[in-house]
């Protein structure tokens, strides 16, 4: 094989990237690597660094490029990671990586971190990315976000599986992490949901916190239920009061059997004496005093410390 067709062979692995080490060990030239380059079969991604013309742009091809560039040791992280777990969308920005400690690293069009703490748990591979696991990807966010983006990235991991409440809870219990920035924000999402179950989407999450700031109880989240003899579950209820809180977000439920599932309960919920509150995105993200004011007087409640002013409402 030529030295060509396996360095091109090899950059097809590797997302369409190839570093100028790896062109030599395919014995290429260094006068072969310019003829590549000045050609367009190849075209500079950083320095040493280069990626083919007709492979598919990425935030993996970045990452893979940029953890080229730092050299031994680097990882994805951060942002970069974030978006390639897909607990947070990719701002197409500049890739972040994290070296170990004492490689004081200046690259332009890289963000680079060092860490004294980057041990083999918290490095793995997603494809061919060398990356932060899921765990130490939400720390490190944890020290860059707000709580509303760190609470959105966490839920997007729970919810894919990526890792558990409980194990991103023992996670954090390492001395180690614990003194990383925001740890213990991270830490009390992490209980609540173990405790509470995780919110289904980021306006489930926002309507329960805006809730809390107001001082008024937390609903149980995926509550289940039978009604009329149909099993149902509610995604924000209050069972003492039989008080449901429906909330639809910028999208539809797609799909025909979810949305005959959606209308089946909430026929039978109109049939009983439980009651349901339905607000939409505006309501919870615009208008939350609103909000708050409807869901406290469905629960018998007045805004003066929030105290019963008479028995909830029964049909």
């Amino acid at each position: 094989m030529r030295p060509d067709e396996a360095a091109f062979r090899l950059s097809d692995r590797q997302l369409g990237v190839i570093s100028l080490s790896q062109l030599l060990a395919c014995g290429l030239t260094d006068r072969q690597v310019r003829h590549l380059l000045r050609s367009g079969r190849l075209v500079s991604a950083h320095r040493a660094v280069y990626r083919t013309p007709g492979a598919a742009r990425s935030v993996e091809q970045r990452a893979v490029a940029g953890c080229f560039r730092a050299g031994k040791g680097a990882v994805a992280s951060h942002d970069t990671a974030a978006a390639i777990w897909g607990v947070l969308p990719d701002d197409n920005g500049h890739p972040h990586v994290t070296v170990p400690a004492g490689r004081h690293l200046v690259i332009p069009g890289l963000h680079v971190h060092r860490s004294r703490l980057l041990r083999a748990i918290d490095r793995t591979t997603k494809g061919v990315v060398k990356i932060t696991t899921p765990a130490r990807t939400l720390v490190d966010l944890a020290g860059r976000l707000t709580e509303d983006r760190l609470t959105v990235a966490a839920d997007n991991a729970f919810r894919q599986g990526l890792l558990t409440p409980a194990r991103l809870g023992d996670y954090l219990t390492d001395p180690g992490i614990q003194r990383m920035r925001n740890s213990r924000l991270l830490f009390d999402i992490a209980a609540d949901r173990q405790a509470h179950g995780t919110p289904e989407s980021v306006l489930e999450d926002k309507a329960i916190r805006v809730l809390g700031r107001y001082g008024l109880p937390a609903p149980i989240r995926q509550y289940e239920t039978s009604v009329r003899g149909r099993r149902v579950r509610f995604d924000l209820c209050f069972p003492e009061q039989k008080l449901v809180i429906e909330l639809n977000g910028r999208g539809p439920h797609w799909g025909l059997e979810a949305w005959q599932a959606d209308h089946d309960r909430h026929n039978a919920t109109e049939l009983t004496d439980w009651r349901r509150l339905q607000f939409t995105w505006a309501d919870i993200t615009q208008r939350e005093l609103w909000f708050v004011l409807n869901v406290a007087d469905g629960l018998g409640l007045r805004p003066s410390r929030w105290t019963r002013f008479r028995p909830a409402l029964s049909r």
